[in-house]
């Protein structure tokens, strides 16, 4: 009878302690997930990885993001942007992905929506700026060879405000 007792206590531990290792998993990663989203280095390190960066430029790449996270955190904090606010615009973002607005009047109906002051929307571009200079100051450092390796999405916000400017010197000869 004792044995029997025991082995279904066995059993039931067995059962249990799995699920608490989940939830200490999850707790982890949710964790890193926010940790992720201030690091500007280690997302664009991501995105390089098959660029094939040197120990060096891993180094540089890191310092460089140190100060720019720093930079956009006090930009946000500044104008009073919190996390709440933040998951409050990603939602919006999302509800009105398929809106008929386009460019501009879609952001400013997605700030709107969200609640966001003046303030606010001018820390984002701000943000975005710092964010932008740090993308081109860490494709600087590339070598020739591994710019031709840059992933689609990181050229193409690369190659931004270049369109149009062959035409300006065409127009002007």
């Amino acid at each position: 009878m004792k044995l029997r007792m025991l082995s279904l206590f066995a059993i039931a531990a067995m059962m249990v302690c799995p699920t608490f290792a989940a939830d200490e998993a999850k707790k982890g990663k949710k964790g890193n997930r926010q940790a992720g989203r201030q690091n500007v280095a280690a997302a664009l390190m991501k995105q390089l990885a098959e660029v094939g960066l040197t120990d060096e430029q891993k180094t540089k790449i890191t310092e460089m993001g140190k100060k720019a996270g720093a930079e956009i955190k006090a930009i946000r904090e500044e104008a009073g942007f919190t996390a709440d606010l933040s998951k409050k615009l990603a939602e919006t973002q999302r509800s009105m992905k398929d809106s008929e607005k386009k460019g501009k009047d879609r952001m400013a109906a997605i700030h709107e929506a969200a609640g966001l002051s003046e303030a606010q929307i001018a820390s984002l571009k701000k943000a975005n700026e710092v964010r932008g200079k740090f993308q081109k100051d860490v494709v600087a450092l590339l070598t020739a060879e591994q710019k031709t390796k840059l992933p689609e999405q990181l050229s193409r916000t690369m190659n931004r405000g270049k369109k149009g400017q062959g035409k300006k010197k065409k127009d002007a000869a």
